[in-house]
């Protein structure tokens, strides 16, 4: 990009005067265009290997990393580290900085159910290895993200690849009563590569296409779902389901992939009251 050293204003290739201030742009006439050189962002690398280990209920995620690399795990997961790692914890603001990054950072982590900060992990030299853990006993799950895009259910986030990260999306007010945090804000993924969450027990992984038939969730339940599944939201039955005791459920269809928990960490919490 070239701009004129009298006022700044961009200019173009066959540009001969400044459309700002009406100079002489051309070299002819013994005036210098300012050529701005664009900053690069720096691209990391993926890891160079990951590997789930321990147990279903119980898994562990290990990253190896070269020295151009980079992870982003939620704030606390770290269980240890080989030394050859950098840990560098950040407001969970998508990078905008000063008091609105700030606040950005808090509404993320009021409507999200996931902290105010999160950890970059970068490899100082090869072979740098991290472990991580979920924060909850449960099963660890894996997917790709590119093609294909996922919501969230809050607090199931646990780690990504450099190139992938998430947004808040509003819900219509239609929608508005899923998830522990009022349901007016859900999480969607952006971005390729690979993304790691958890969830409270077994999960169950459930295949839609386009002639298999609507299915009913309790929202305690839903984990994760592909954006190509459309969902509606409904009390179980009566007043939220006071009769049965159920609240407000999810009813899937179209074509994805849906995953559900088979235990619900908040029934857990009402059983032996933690607040």
């Amino acid at each position: 990009m070239s701009f004129c050293q009298y006022c700044g204003t961009e200019l173009t290739i066959d540009t001969k005067f400044c459309p700002g201030c009406g100079s002489a742009t051309t070299e002819s006439e013994e005036t210098i265009i300012q050529s701005i050189p664009i900053q690069e962002t720096k691209v990391y690398s993926p890891p160079k290997e990951i590997v789930i280990r321990g147990t279903d209920q119980f898994p562990l995620v290990e990253f190896v990393l070269s020295s151009d690399s980079k992870v982003l795990i939620e704030s606390g997961a770290m269980v240890y580290h080989n030394g050859n790692v950098r840990l560098e914890g950040r407001l969970n603001n998508k990078g905008e900085e000063g008091f609105n990054g700030l606040i950005k950072a808090v509404g993320r982590s009021v409507v999200s159910g996931e902290t105010m900060f999160i950890t970059e992990v970068y490899g100082t030299q090869n072979e740098g290895r991290i472990t991580i853990a979920p924060p909850t006993e449960g099963k660890l799950i894996q997917v790709e993200v590119g093609e294909k895009q996922w919501y969230l259910n809050d607090g199931v986030f646990l780690a990504s690849t450099n190139s992938v990260s998430y947004d808040i999306k509003s819900q219509t007010m239609s929608k508005a009563l899923f998830g522990g945090t009022g349901g007016l804000f859900i999480q969607e993924t952006r971005g390729e590569g690979q993304l790691f969450f958890s969830a409270y027990g077994e999960i169950e992984k459930i295949e839609f296409d386009e002639t298999k038939e609507q299915l009913v969730v309790d929202n305690e339940h839903v984990v994760a779902w592909q954006t190509t599944l459309d969902y509606s939201i409904e009390t179980a039955s009566g007043s939220f389901g006071a009769m049965t005791g159920e609240g407000a459920v999810l009813r899937f269809h179209e074509k994805g992939t849906l995953f559900i928990q088979t235990r619900s960490f908040n029934r857990l919490k009402e059983k032996i009251n933690i607040d």
